[in-house]
């Protein structure tokens, strides 16, 4: 034969090499057992892997390794499982066949799925329109996916979820666009938040805006009423032109309004400071209904301009309403008229024409400021300080510190 026609033969010769064949056992030996396949190929399989001995003309399933020096093929009964993993999952692929796939563990961008007891990557991207960002609430679910691409030489799974559900998606988005009107009521997962309100997905990715002035009853800031992957139920408020419009404050119970059934000016109740600002301090009196004590209505002591000053969060305080606000959902609180009035104290302990011996607090073009006690200031006018007519400068005769004899002429509590 010449070299021209046996490399001829060679380069023709089958290759079944990564193939799973069926095998009848022709000969066993203490180490070896030589079977054929394919009616003339013969292939040798390592005795321990075929359990018990087989007897002459067995059959078994071999998966073939490659070529041996010797003609013969070396197989594997062992590796026959794996590679009917592979041959699957190469047939997924192919033709594009959806699969379940269990979620194992959640990375920083993607998921690590068992597919077959082969771990498959799963991109951010690819889990659906909008994945939650806590990726780790995938995991222990199943998720109908596709392989995007796969690789037996380096073991490269990708698979898609949201491949997998477009369809499904997208005919149940249609389903549900075209039922879609107001008052439904639907759970849903918040997507994304914005200073305005948050997106939320009503189911099939079809998703709505849920404005601040409807997320809760005192319009707060979206971001401190929910977080992104939240469930919600909501209700549709209207869709227009494409746009849907939905409310999550009109399935929760308004305490504000229940509170005004019971409250009116004049009420003094407990609350909790919750929150300071440069105007005031805000009280919550109930869940969802709060109150504000301006700066002029903290204390009456005049040397108090700031709710820190004798506030602190989380303090209970009684306070008194002294407005209320329906249309803008506001209340006004005063924690100074809850405690005694000073003014009110000394009008009553120091009636008019009572002669007084006062220190002067400071110096006005005007008069003269003197201190009544309990921080209180009382003001003698300069057409007061003398009877003589003529220029006074009231700086030139007087020095803070001083005591002046003085009578109390009038006191105006209000």
């Amino acid at each position: 034969m010449s070299e021209e026609r046996v490399q001829n033969e060679v380069t023709e010769s089958p290759n079944y090499a990564g193939e799973i064949v069926e095998a009848l056992c022709e000969e066993v030996t203490d180490k070896w057992i030589i079977a054929r396949f394919k009616n003339t190929e013969r292939v040798f399989i390592a005795a321990s892997e075929w359990s018990p001995t087989p007897k002459l003309g067995a059959k078994t399933v071999v998966y073939i390794e490659g070529k041996a020096k010797n003609g013969l093929w070396s197989g594997s009964i062992e590796k026959t499982a794996a590679a009917r993993i592979w041959y699957e999952l190469n047939h997924l692929y192919k033709t594009q066949t959806d699969i379940e796939v269990e979620v194992v563990a959640a990375e920083a961008n993607g998921l690590l799925c068992d597919v077959k007891t082969v771990i498959g990557y799963m991109p951010r991207r690819e889990i659906e329109a909008t994945p939650s960002p806590m990726l780790e609430s995938y995991v222990g679910q199943k998720l109908k996916s596709r392989v995007l691409k796969f690789s037996a030489s380096d073991a490269k799974i990708i698979l898609s979820h949201k491949a997998a559900m477009a369809d499904k998606i997208l005919a149940d988005r249609e389903t549900l666009l075209t039922q879609l009107k107001a008052d439904q009521i639907y759970d849903g997962t918040v997507k994304q938040i914005t200073d305005f309100g948050a997106f939320v997905d009503i189911g099939a990715g079809v998703e709505g805006l849920v404005h601040r002035s409807n997320l809760s009853w005192n319009n707060e800031d979206p971001a401190s009423v929910v977080s992104i992957g939240d469930a919600v139920k909501v209700i549709v408020l209207s869709v227009e032109k494409g746009k849907i419009a939905l409310g999550r404050k009109q399935l929760l119970k308004d305490n504000w309004a229940e509170m005004m059934n019971t409250l009116k000016v004049g009420d003094i109740i407990e609350g909790k400071v919750t929150t300071f600002a440069n105007f005031g301090a805000f009280v919550r009196l109930a869940e969802q209904v709060e109150g504000l004590i301006h700066n002029t209505e903290l204390s009456w002591d005049a040397s108090v301009h700031q709710a820190h000053q004798i506030l602190k969060l989380n303090d209970t305080v009684r306070v008194k309403i002294i407005s209320i606000d329906e249309a803008k959902r506001r209340i006004g609180l005063s924690l100074r008229q809850v405690a005694v009035n000073p003014w009110q104290q000394f009008a009553d302990q120091t009636p008019t024409g009572t002669k007084l011996h006062l220190p002067i607090v400071s110096i006005a073009d005007f008069g003269l400021f003197v201190d009544l006690g309990n921080n209180l200031r009382g003001l003698i006018h300069k057409n007061d300080v003398q009877w003589e007519t003529g220029k006074l400068e009231l700086a030139e005769r007087y020095n803070v510190g001083d005591s002046i004899d003085c009578v109390l002429l009038s006191t105006d509590v209000a």
